[in-house]
């Protein structure tokens, strides 16, 4: 009982100091967010009710950030040798997840097809050309390296196609890679420099963000997939980080066009569309020289005559139907300057594919280009100016590379600008453009500024410009330069990355999260606690401080880690806690097995310990084995549980066995015994022998009816499939009375194609909306935003009608939407692999280790056969209720780690049946089999029944307590413990035996 007594002693105390030391961190931060709040609420109370809820989100986010710098490196609470800053707190602190604290989350995928021919440069190989397609194609299924799609794309396309002559005659890959190269050995050299852009791409991200300011953001690349997570907890501005992370900053300059040198050809143009038009619906060639009125009606405008008011939208015109002139609309005169008309946001694309027709460029100079400006010219954001940009061979005249530094600054009228400063090559290049713009025979010429193909200003030059500096001026809000400024000082992004992935949790949503989990961590500890009590009576007493010293240690660990903390992860927490006790209950049950034998208090203890260490060994190896699967293959919040389980089963183990073990060395050395009274439940397990084995086939027939009418359901009726699993998106709205989700989706189908699926959340007042309207379609980053805007427009329209006081669309994005999840099809589907992926790696592992553990396979294939009972069992029973129960059963990622999690639990109880299957065969090796099973699996009856009696128990705190979010995960939970209980009794070891049998006998028979 003795050894190592004094390690034991050493690691508790240094565990608590180091646990102490690091949860300060958290107490003190929390101190600093109630001061946060009270300053922030001093200094903006005059304002509410006096200005939107945007603007008074936007000036509490300035007095959160002027009190955050004000501590950066002052100390905020002076302790003696601790002195706690804001940046010691932010780092140290338990990170709270998304789902508790609020914010967004983005998975971004680089677009390695550029990358690629990029690396080429721009290579026209057709065969490489349609690889590259191809390969792209194929990651939609597949989670493989791209340079091994491209080498299977290849082999598909042609076996004997030669990569090499793509990159032989290249001067970076002159050495490296030769005609005669094998399509292998090229991928070997290109690895390398397409690793280093996806670093590139995630340095310059991971700078942007730094700067951005969001103290405890997370960016992690994925190594191998070219997938980038993002986490910024607390930001809540979700246009302004979507620009600032899709943005490739490809800053350009270019020469314009005068709007007095393009004006006349739209007129041409316009008449050219016309015809193709009339061609396309009538298949006969039009006369396009035939001028009609509302033509000459332009013509007048242009040539300065007095017109008809609503000429330029005449039908006629299909150009000028989106498209307007940048004319006087009394005189008809054109005006100077760089900006040719406006289009409305709706009708950009449109007008941008009408002028990028084959047949309608003859209209225009060869060198035009037409480009959009990047903020809207009228005050609702409604229309956009377009430009003409001289693009003779291709190339701007001056490019980002040039710019050494870029600020934030104030133009002549104290506009936010961007102030840049060029290196002495660009600074020359510079002056040679303004003095040329300047000295232009038609009048001073404007230079346009590009980032990433739209104009961010273009300002007429009227001398040259000297010295290497320039400024960047618009319609620019302080945050949004500051943003510009810090997206030119990281760097161009040479791999473009769009966004597949994102979720928006608001603040309101986090805090009633928070509560939730909190709530039902402390009632899950108490029941836990008054149980052992109950049960044990002072050793149920000893095994609580254990607990409680666990949950130190648990805590402690996770913020030296600097863990991030998600809802999944409180509720592995409160699992963590009941399973804790399992331990406890395996040496208590051990240690009154002597007692009853008629050992001494003493050999009973030794004993009990001794034989319990393999048990609870083997017991806990199978949910570690389940925990990490989770970790290395899971998703999102779904690590946070993981990390969460794998830890807590090391510090449980040592808490509840060691630390426990030292309690009662304690008592023993004051010459004490701690008293192992009877509980109520002895006088049911005491000498009791049910026969498990001989009524085995009745189980049979039941489990196997249950799980065909399982099977039958998953087949026919399904799933709710949420986001994670079909992609779309998903809302959680936030209504100011109780509402009815039958009459919402009614009202939304009509607008959304019937294409939504509308349950209540948590509350009365809530609602969950999924859609799939605009979901599916092939879209580039700015197309993505428009239709997410669309989409969330037209639930504001479906939705606005229930609230009981109007509320304008603004009001609504900011404060009525809770939470926001996009999934693409792409990750959707990698969600779909990645849940098949992990249960059957974890399955596979497991009938590995009890394979190995009890030495016949037969055990691990009855372990397997439970497992793979319990699954069916939960899934099927899933499906039939999910439109009886009143609450969701979305099938989502927090589903899936309740069934892993069910899978860790009943292989565990299993395990524990095994070992004393094991014990009892090497303590009476000639006992029949069929009656040393059954032995077993009563002798642990009582272990069995008081560890699934725990484990029920706090999973129902989830379910009542925990909060919506993780009510399907709970509810599962008490699903796979019932089903998990009874498998490791009536499935497990049944089937081992028969395999057993049967193995034998056909060995026998030979």
């Amino acid at each position: 009982m003795k050894q190592g007594q004094g390690l034991i002693k050493f690691i508790a105390v240094s565990m608590v100091l180091i646990s102490l030391y690091y949860l300060s961190f958290t107490v003190v931060g929390s101190m600093f967010d109630k001061a946060e709040a009270s300053y922030i609420e001093k200094n903006v109370s005059n304002l509410k009710g006096n200005v939107s809820a945007d603007s008074l989100l936007k000036v509490s986010n300035a007095y959160k950030a002027n009190f955050r710098d004000s501590f950066s490196d002052k100390a905020f609470l002076d302790l003696f040798i601790l002195k706690y800053t804001y940046k010691d707190i932010s780092k140290f602190r338990i990170k709270l997840g998304l789902d508790l604290k609020g914010g967004m989350s983005f998975v971004m995928a680089i677009n390695q097809e550029e990358i690629m021919r990029a690396l080429s440069n721009n290579s026209k190989d057709p065969v490489f050309d349609q690889a590259l397609k191809r390969a792209t194609a194929m990651q939609t299924g597949s989670q493989d390296n791209y340079l091994n799609l491209v080498a299977d794309a290849y082999n598909q396309i042609d076996p004997n196609a030669k990569i090499a002559p793509v990159f032989a005659g290249l001067s970076n890959y002159q050495d490296k890679i030769k005609p005669t190269s094998s399509n292998q050995e090229v991928l070997s050299v290109l690895k390398f420099d397409m690793n280093a852009a996806l670093g590139n791409t995630y340095n310059v991200l991971k700078s942007r963000i730094d700067q951005f300011g969001v103290a405890e953001a997370v960016i992690t690349l994925q190594e191998g997939t070219g997938r980038i997570i993002v986490e910024l907890p607390g930001a809540d501005d979700i246009q302004r980080v979507k620009k600032l992370l899709e943005s490739s900053a490809k800053l350009e300059f270019w020469y314009t066009y005068d709007n007095k040198e393009v004006a006349q050809d739209f007129i041409k143009a316009n008449e050219t569309i016309k015809g193709l038009n009339a061609l396309k619906k009538t298949t006969a060639v039009a006369d396009t020289t035939k001028k009609d009125s509302g033509t000459n009606a332009l013509v007048n405008k242009l040539t300065s005559a007095p017109a008809k008011k609503d000429s330029a939208n005449d039908k006629s015109n299909p150009l000028f139907e989106k498209f307007s002139l940048n004319i006087d609309p009394k005189t008809g005169s054109v005006f100077p300057g760089p900006i040719l008309g406006f289009a409305a946001t709706k009708d950009l694309e449109k007008v941008m594919e009408m002028l990028s027709k084959e047949e309608v460029k003859k209209d225009f100079k060869a060198d035009v280009r037409f480009v959009w400006g990047a903020q809207p010219t009228d005050a609702e954001g409604k229309f956009y100016p377009l430009y003409a940009i001289k693009a003779m061979g291709g190339q701007p005249a001056l490019t980002g590379d040039a710019i050494t530094s870029a600020q934030k600054e104030s133009d002549q009228f104290g506009k936010p600008s961007i102030g840049m400063v060029m290196n002495p090559q660009g600074a020359s290049t510079w002056e040679k453009m303004t003095e040329l713009a300047a000295s232009d025979p038609i009048g001073n010429k404007s230079i346009a500024i590009l980032l990433d193909n739209v104009v961010y200003s273009a300002p007429r030059v009227q001398n040259k410009i000297s010295g290497g500096r320039s400024a960047i001026t618009g319609q620019f809000t302080p945050e949004e330069a500051q943003d510009l400024a810090n997206i030119l000082n990281s760097g161009k992004i040479d791999a473009p990355a769009k966004i597949i992935q994102e979720e928006v949790v608001g603040p309101s949503l986090g805090q009633d999260t928070i509560a939730a989990g909190v709530f039902s961590l402390m009632v899950g500890l108490g029941l836990i606690l008054a149980y052992m009590l109950f049960l044990y009576k002072k050793p149920g007493g000893l095994a609580n401080i254990s607990l409680v010293v666990n949950l130190l240690f648990l805590l402690g660990v996770l913020a030296s880690l600097k863990a991030v903390l998600t809802l999944p992860g409180i509720a592995g927490i409160v699992l963590i806690i009941g399973a804790a006790v399992d331990a406890n209950v395996i040496i208590f049950e051990r240690i009154k097995e002597e007692l009853r034998n008629g050992s001494s208090y003493i050999q009973s203890l030794i004993n009990g310990f001794g034989h319990s260490y393999k048990t609870i060994f083997d017991a806990n190896a199978t949910t570690l084995i389940t925990s990490l699967t989770l970790f290395f293959f899971g998703y999102g919040p779904i690590k946070g549980f993981a990390i969460t389980l794998t830890i807590g089963i090391f510090t449980s183990i040592f808490t509840a066995v060691f630390l426990t073990r030292e309690f009662f060395n304690y008592d023993i050395d004051k010459k004490k015994e701690v008293p192992f009274t009877k509980s109520f439940l002895d006088k049911y397990f005491e000498n009791v022998n049910f026969e498990f084995i001989g009524k085995r086939k009745i189980a049979y027939m039941f489990s196997s009816a249950f799980i065909i009418i399982g099977l039958v359901a998953i087949f026919t009726v399904g799933f709710d499939l949420g986001v994670d699993f079909k992609g779309g998106r998903s809302y959680v709205i936030t209504f100011d009375k109780n509402v009815e989700a039958p009459k919402i989706k009614e009202n939304l189908d009509k607008i959304l194609d019937g294409k939504t699926i509308v349950k209540a959340y948590g509350q009365a007042n809530q609602v969950q909306i999924t859609t799939s309207y605009l979901y599916g379609i092939k879209e580039n980053a700015a197309e993505s935003n428009v239709n997410d805007s669309i989409v969330l427009s037209k639930v504001y329209e479906g939705t606005k009608a229930e609230f009981a006081k109007a509320v304008n669309h603004s009001d609504f994005v900011s404060s009525k939407v809770s939470n926001f999840r996009k999934i693409d099809a792409t990750i959707a589907d990698d969600i779909q692999r990645s849940a098949k992926t992990v249960t059957l790696i974890a399955m596979f592992l497991i009938f590995l280790y009890v394979s190995v553990r009890f030495n016949r396979w037969q055990y691990a294939a009855g372990a397997i056969a439970a497992l793979l009972h319990d699954l069916f069992f939960t899934l099927g029973l899933l499906s039939l209720l999910k439109s009886v129960v009143p609450f969701s059963l979305e099938m989502n990622q927090s589903i899936i780690a309740a069934v892993l999690t069910i899978i860790g639990f009943s292989t565990n109880d299993t395990v524990v049946i095994f070992d004393r299957i094991r014990e009892f065969v090497k303590r009476n090796p000639n006992e029949k089999l069929e009656k040393t099973i059954n032995n077993a699996i009563n002798d642990t009856l009582s272990r069995t029944t008081t560890t699934a009696s725990t484990l029920f128990l706090v999973s129902m705190v989830l379910f009542v307590f925990g909060g919506e979010s993780i009510r399907g995960f709970s509810f599962t939970m008490l699903i796979g413990i019932f089903v998990g209980t009874v498998s490791s009794i009536f499935i497990a070891s049944p089937i081992a035996l028969d395999l057993i049998n049967w193995f034998d006998n056909r060995k026998k028979a030979k």
